[in-house]
């Protein structure tokens, strides 16, 4: 009688745990919000790896895990996983890697290398290894960036 008790109560956790994490990952743009309508600080890629190199405390607190966004030069386009647009901007100091929201960046085949092209995203800070910039759930945004 006690381990049926316990068997049944181990199932019904089991099947709970398993609805509690299929209704978070089915609410996932709740949890990570569309980034169009969040505005964020707006930098170059040079502004954003000086910050990062010159004071990586300072610019974590800053930018670290915020909506930023940067402009620069398109340096290259690359499919990733899941068929995920990848972006490299550079500028004249650093690069910054950004992995596009696929739902949401439909018109990726309009820009060229060389474009000027400004980005939104969720900054994942500063690479050293990789001496880069990482922005995960970025954007394209439609705007006429100076030369």
């Amino acid at each position: 009688m006690f381990s049926r008790n316990r068997v049944f109560i181990s199932t019904l956790l089991m099947v709970f745990s398993a609805l509690l994490l299929f209704s978070f990952y089915n609410k996932a743009d709740i949890i990570r919000p569309d980034f169009a309508h969040v505005r964020g600080d707006l930098l170059t890629v040079d502004e954003l790896y000086k910050a990062f190199v010159n004071n990586p405390a300072q610019a974590n607190k800053d930018y670290g895990n915020r909506v930023v966004e940067v402009s620069g030069t398109l340096m290259s386009i690359a499919g990733g996983k899941a068929g995920a647009q990848i972006l490299l901007i550079g500028g004249e100091e650093g690069i910054v890697y950004c992995n596009l929201d696929k739902k949401r960046n439909k018109n990726v085949k309009k820009y060229s290398v060389g474009d000027k092209i400004s980005i939104r995203g969720f900054c994942l800070g500063y690479f050293k290894d990789e001496d880069e910039i990482r922005m995960n759930k970025c954007i394209i945004v439609e705007r006429e960036i100076e030369s």
